[in-house]
């Protein structure tokens, strides 16, 4: 499924557009690292990073909102929808198995 969403015109100075793009990797970069490591918030980078694509890249931009793991949660995002109740659960719960396990630990 093919998803789109219109944040915003490219930037129209090339230099700008390498500012926004370059931003845009950073935060992608950030935000696959929250996909493996606990207590970064990787699809929060994953939305920055989509400002930033949709303002320097049409091609990175509908990339992101086409990926088959985090598009979904960017499109939800921009969309005004909400939070489903059973993810709420799910991050409830890895939030509190992550710090029993930082306590039993440490």
């Amino acid at each position: 499924m093919r998803h789109t969403i219109k944040h915003g015109k490219v930037a129209a100075h090339p230099v700008t557009r390498g500012v926004f793009l370059t931003l845009g990797f950073i935060s992608a970069l950030i935000g696959l690292s929250g996909l493996v490591l606990p207590f970064v918030p990787g699809v929060l980078f994953m939305i920055i990073a989509a400002y930033f694509f949709a303002r320097s890249s049409e091609k990175f931009h509908q990339w992101l909102l086409n990926n088959k793991y985090f598009g979904h949660h960017l499109t939800a995002f921009a969309n005004g929808a909400k939070m489903p109740t059973r993810a709420k659960v799910m991050t409830v719960l890895i939030i509190a198995i992550s710090i029993t396990i930082g306590i039993l630990f440490f």
